[in-house]
């Protein structure tokens, strides 16, 4: 391209001497009388000819010029949009987990292009990451070039490293597309990738580093059923208690347990069956701190505590616009609290997240917020303790024997008696890349509120006595759940025992 626009430079400055020379010589003997020696030069058999030559090339040259500048437009690469559009993003949806070399693959030989394009680089990263069902992919800058990586069912794969060079470029592409500041590159940062195609969403996450920004970016799509209660691995006693909980009115259903283990897609699950067994007859609001997934079925709202709009402030105000139910992010404070008991106990069905150990727990960390225990045994219908653990690879998964460590770890649980199996555990293969891993399942308490359970509330009991009442009660508790699912093999003992607190 360089090359072609000197030639065309070339050719428009001798078309132009030329012109001006032949324009000189033709005009200069009519408007020069006294200059003898160029009238006797015009005279020349040859002159007229050299001079209408020079002309002819000075036409050439703009005609030359001309196309020089259509093709080099034709050529220029279309301008960088300020999102990402359909037809840029390659996804497969539920892509195997083997298949993640092949996209690693791909990456190294976009690396390698002469023309490196951080457009593509970014393209083929989500195209990789929503395709492989990947819930974040990280840029790590180093000293040696930046580092990606997926992070699919809980656990991070490398795909590759990126030149050092492209870094700033990836990282400016990133923030184009987020409406973030470019310019800004020593404060944090925090926006969402504006997709063309809505059924995904990519929240952007920018820190500053002592090598450049390193960028997370977490993923969701609405593929394969993530949204649909029947596919939560609830089991089918706890899925038809739900579903019962799910025809209330009013009420509070609190979901708990610790970050990252899938409390906004349980409670975005119950408000599609919500309004998949409801229709229009509700008015579904949420309050998010942020907006995981963008529903064209609800009405969602994004705190924004800098702006003045906290939890409690933004609970107040949905409750003047005529719900039927509620979603709120987190209840922090006794305000918040407060406004959601106070709501459930007036006609409104509330979902919402408390962090606590237990769904037993629940209870009392909301008392320690400032709530009475009798407006909570009132207002709570059930509460909802879930944890995210690994599922085994079918492929390599085979019984295995309890060992010496998982016995002991089972007797410090003081249970009735040991657990019986079989159990089972994986060895690595191709199918999980070696991991023994291919998926998460979750595992699922739920403390359904009946009046006995009411009446130990109000007394204000410890926890562990809750739990020990409720479980005597009926209720499956995680490590229940947990060691139902090892027995049908879809995760190890060694992972309940992991995620289950003793």
């Amino acid at each position: 391209m360089g090359s072609r626009k000197s030639f065309g430079m070339m050719i428009m400055a001798l078309g132009l001497a030329g012109g001006l020379v032949a324009a000189l010589g033709l005009l200069g003997a009519d408007l020069s009388p006294d200059a003898t020696w160029l009238r006797e030069l015009s005279a020349q058999a040859w002159f007229k000819p050299l001079m209408i030559a020079l002309l002819g090339a000075a036409a050439l040259s703009l005609v030359v010029t001309v196309w020089q500048m259509i093709a080099a437009r034709l050529e220029r690469p279309a301008p960088a949009t300020s999102y990402v559009r359909k037809s840029d993003l390659k996804v497969r949806p539920n892509e195997p987990i083997s298949r993640l070399p092949a996209y690693r693959d791909v990456l190294r030989e976009l690396c390698l292009q002469k023309s490196l394009s951080a457009i593509d680089l970014v393209n083929h990263l989500l195209s990789a990451g929503l395709s492989l069902g990947a819930s974040d992919i990280h840029l790590s800058p180093g000293a040696n070039g930046t580092r990606t990586n997926l992070r699919i069912h809980g656990l991070l794969y490398d795909m590759g490293t990126l030149p050092e060079e492209i870094h700033p470029f990836v990282v400016s592409r990133i923030k184009v597309v987020s409406d973030l500041a470019i310019f800004k590159k020593n404060t944090p940062q925090d926006g969402r990738i504006r997709l063309e195609d809505e059924r995904y969403t990519a929240r952007v996450s920018v820190l500053p580093t002592n090598h450049g920004e390193k960028v997370v970016m977490r993923l969701a799509s609405q593929h394969g059923g993530l949204y649909d209660i029947e596919h939560l691995g609830m089991s089918a006693e706890v899925l038809d208690l739900l579903k019962a909980l799910l025809n209330r009115n009013q009420g509070v259903i609190i979901l708990t347990g610790p970050t990252g283990s899938g409390k906004t897609t349980t409670m975005y699950a119950c408000l599609q069956h919500i309004n998949a067994t409801r229709g229009k007859s509700v008015n579904i609001v949420t309050l998010e701190d942020p907006i995981e997934f963008d529903f064209p079925s609800f009405s969602q709202t994004q705190v924004e505590v800098a702006q003045g709009l906290s939890f409690a402030v933004g609970l107040r105000s949905i409750l003047r616009q005529d719900p039927d139910v509620i979603m709120v992010g987190e209840i922090r404070d006794e305000e918040t609290a407060s406004n959601a008991m106070r709501a459930a106990m007036t006609g409104h069905l509330i979902f919402t997240t408390v962090h606590a150990d237990s769904a037993a727990g629940v209870f009392n960390r909301i008392v320690q917020i400032g709530i009475e225990p009798v407006h909570l045994a009132s207002a709570v219908c059930a509460v909802i303790s879930q944890r995210l653990s690994q599922r085994l690879c079918s492929h390599c998964r085979h019984e295995a024997p309890i060992t010496p460590t998982q016995r002991r770890q089972l007797e410090l649980l003081n249970l009735p008696s040991l657990p019986e199996g079989p159990f089972f555990a994986s060895s690595g293969c191709d199918e999980c890349l070696g991991m023994g891993f291919t998926g998460l399942t979750s595992l699922y308490e739920m403390l359904v509120v009946t009046n006995p359970i009411r009446d130990l509330i109000t007394q204000g009991i410890p926890a562990h006595k809750l739990h020990h009442a409720a479980a005597a009660l009926g209720m499956t508790t995680l490590l229940d759940d947990g060691l139902a699912k090892a027995r049908l093999g879809e995760v190890s003992l060694d992972e309940v025992l992991r995620v289950v607190t003793i």
